[in-house]
């Protein structure tokens, strides 16, 4: 038996629609902020769900504001981090928004789409701690020149 309180609201993706959102209970707060950031709800399916025409960057942006807007709220949001990941050229039908037929450059858009994808994780995921920077490898060191001069050592 778990300990960990249920969430209020949970991201997660699917093959067939992309990222999808379920909340805990029927609150309106918590359908206000997720249409507020285009999520419509799919009776049928139980889960909040962006137009499947909605570009995959603009996916991860809506994800990570709604989920800044939770927290900053005092709720508590669970995201499966494959949310962010970009999907497969044979999944779902949110594409990157670049593609090099439309003249942008590709190393531009992945530039894009990572800062897009840490931004939602630093925002899905505040408790964690900030990556620390390894330090650089120790550069080769010359060899000990012998002393110049007439100094004097003891």
């Amino acid at each position: 038996m778990s300990s960990q309180p249920e969430p209020d609201v949970a991201f997660g993706t699917t093959r067939d629609f992309g990222i999808a959102a379920a909340v805990a209970d029927d609150r309106p707060f918590l359908d206000e902020v997720l249409r507020k950031h285009h999520f419509a709800f799919e009776a049928r399916l139980n889960v909040y769900l962006l137009p499947p025409e909605t570009a995959y960057d603009v996916t991860v942006k809506n994800m990570a504001a709604a989920t800044r807007e939770f927290q900053a709220a005092g709720l508590s949001v669970a995201a499966d981090p494959r949310a962010v990941v970009p999907p497969h050229p044979d999944g779902p039908a949110h594409a990157p928004a670049h593609s090099e037929a439309a003249g942008s450059d590709p190393q531009e858009g992945r530039r894009g789409d990572h800062a897009a994808r840490s931004h939602a994780a630093r925002a899905a995921s505040p408790q964690r701690p900030a990556p620390t920077q390894k330090p650089a490898p120790p550069s080769p060191r010359a060899a000990p020149q012998p002393p110049t001069g007439n100094r004097r050592t003891r």
